[in-house]
């Protein structure tokens, strides 16, 4: 039996909750979330799936969230403010995090194109590869009634592929 522990929107680790202004990143919910995790023997599970307002290609996407956070749908105005957060997150808990989910219900939570999500997405997949080469690396999970929402993701333009699809049980919700 594998065990393992994973983190969404309300548990205060979201990019939004962590770095609410360019360049400044409160990881202390985190670190006390992967403490005890380890503690326990647990596997801990990481996954994104907003931007905070700073970062965002549209600020019309964005809405308050938990935490007086304001979290984002769009994709990110600057790819590099990903990659430094991406960077942050995974050299701070290289081998204490195993695995990372690379977007939680994207046909949900993110408005940008399939292109963006893919760009997101192979530049987490280069900085997890070079930093943490043996955490394991999740596709972006759809709501299992949304799985036809990555077929574009998977097909023409060919992210870097990841042998893992999970798949969250439930209907898909619309806001």
């Amino acid at each position: 039996t594998v065990l393992s522990f994973s983190l969404d929107t309300g548990s205060g680790v979201t990019w939004p909750d962590v770095a609410r202004s360019r360049g400044v990143v409160y990881l202390t919910r985190l670190d006390a979330y992967v403490n005890a995790a380890s503690a326990h023997g647990v596997s801990f599970t990481f996954s994104r799936q907003s931007v905070p307002r700073w970062a965002a290609a549209d600020e019309s996407s964005c809405s308050a969230s938990f935490y007086d956070a304001t979290t984002c749908k769009s994709s990110v105005a600057d790819i590099q403010n990903w990659k430094n957060f991406v960077t942050a997150v995974v050299t701070r808990y290289k081998g204490r995090i195993q695995v990372y989910e690379l977007w939680n219900e994207p046909q949900n939570s993110f408005t940008g194109t399939m292109a963006q999500l893919v760009a997101l997405t192979n530049a987490e997949h280069a900085i997890i590869r070079s930093t943490a080469p043996a955490a394991t690396i999740l596709s972006p999970q759809p709501v299992s009634s949304g799985s036809a929402y990555l077929d574009p993701y998977f097909a023409p333009v060919r992210p870097q592929a990841t042998p893992r699809v999970p798949l969250a049980p439930g209907p898909a919700h619309t806001p």
